[in-house]
């Protein structure tokens, strides 16, 4: 998806995928025949040093009114959004891959 870094890991990735979900927020802003809903598949919950965080764009997106369906491991979901979920109780639910695992991983 994007070039890699010395580390090995990609750069941008995360940056890229906040920009799309901020964009898809002004795409079908004035969409009123149905509710929106973000899945999004994330345990991190890094504030990122002042650049786009999934933190700071599910906070975005509830307050544009969508709902949040957000998707990760138990152990690997940041306490962040247990304090944005208080805040949008109605709107953003937190789901556990855990009882999925062999469903969708694999051991070679």
């Amino acid at each position: 998806v994007a070039e890699r870094s010395m580390s090995g890991r990609e750069d941008g990735v995360d940056d890229m995928l906040h920009a799309h979900i901020l964009q898809l927020l002004h795409i079908y802003k004035d969409t009123q025949t149905r509710s929106q809903v973000l899945v999004l598949v994330t345990g991190d919950g890094n504030r990122n040093d002042n650049k786009t965080s999934f933190p700071d764009t599910l906070e975005r997106v509830l307050t544009s009114d969508w709902s949040v369906e957000l998707w990760s491991w138990k152990q690997s979901l940041n306490q962040c959004y247990f304090g944005i979920q208080k805040f949008f109780p109605s709107r953003m639910t937190i789901k556990y891959l855990d009882s999925y695992r062999n469903n969708i991983t694999f051991i070679q």
